[in-house]
């Protein structure tokens, strides 16, 4: 009582005379303009992690502001409940308002000598046992121990899980779990460190390729159909192709057609063979 404070009036006359105020709307704004603030300034501040989750944790501040922390934008954390109970520091980077959805990140707070310093122990071309934190469509998320106990984020691309091409993350992979992989470089500007799983074993279609050679003749099956030419079938693994303005206007390649084709050149990074179609006759203007 006596205290002095800023409401809201809500109806300036009631059904007994008085006018109906808000302290609770006032400040909610009062929070939101907060929140703008930090995030235009790009202010950082410091968050409680309240609850680990499958997608990253939920966070709160001492004033009352709650949010979510992805993973993806989580850094130099040790295991995820430990990180429960702990104060971290974080930056505001996505508000909306009408769904009430505040979006926190850890890895805007670090600076590139914070980075530098993590990885001052680790090597490229180095083998490192990595925790899986999250998995995405398009790659794993991991978190690399250091020696201090704390750790950075490490990050497996789909394209170097496997030697063969996958359109998903195998079910072999599952967050909490730990997995050996190689160290491909350092992402300075995600802060984060490029791994690779199949680079811990040879490439099994390298002995394949070197039974291809120019000039060579070869059948296949067409498995799609590009603008810019079609992928050919070969054999598990080993893709033929051959591009557009190589095929001439009397011959139609469409998917599941077979082809007798000629090697041209071998692209072992691809695992592709690059070929022309074997022509019974030349067609004028063809190259």
């Amino acid at each position: 009582v006596g205290d002095k404070v800023t409401i809201s009036v809500l109806n300036p006359e009631s059904d007994f005379g008085n006018p109906v105020v808000s302290l609770r709307r006032f400040n909610d704004n009062r929070i939101w303009e907060k929140l703008e603030l930090l995030q235009k300034e790009k202010t950082k501040l410091e968050v409680i992690v309240d609850e680990s989750t499958k997608g990253g944790f939920l966070v709160s501040t001492r004033v009352g502001i709650s949010g979510f922390l992805p993973n993806s934008q989580a850094v130099f954390l040790e295991n995820a409940q430990g990180l429960v109970g702990k104060t971290i520091g974080a930056l505001v980077i996505e508000l909306n308002r009408p769904l009430k959805k505040v979006i926190f990140s850890q890895k805007a707070t670090v600076g590139p000598e914070d980075f530098e310093k993590a990885i001052k122990g680790l090597k490229q071309g180095q083998a490192i046992t990595a925790s899986i934190s999250n998995i995405a469509p398009f790659g794993i998320f991991t978190l690399i121990e250091l020696e201090d106990k704390s750790a950075v984020e490490g990050f497996i691309h789909i394209s170097e899980v496997s030697w063969e091409k996958i359109a998903t993350i195998p079910d072999i992979y599952k967050p909490g779990e730990k997995l050996e992989a190689q160290i491909l470089n350092f992402d300075k500007e995600s802060k984060r460190v490029n791994l690779s799983i199949k680079n811990l074993s040879k490439d099994p279609f390298e002995e394949k390729l070197n039974l291809y050679v120019a000039d060579q003749k070869v059948s296949g099956v067409v498995s799609k159909v590009l603008s810019v030419g079609v992928l050919v079938n070969l054999e598990k693994g080993i893709e033929g192709f051959i591009k557009k303005d190589k095929i001439p206007p009397t011959l139609s390649l469409r998917e599941g057609a077979s082809v007798n084709a000629t090697v041209i050149e071998i692209d072992k990074k691809k695992h592709r063979v690059i070929l022309v179609p074997v022509l019974l006759e030349k067609p004028i203007g063809y190259r």
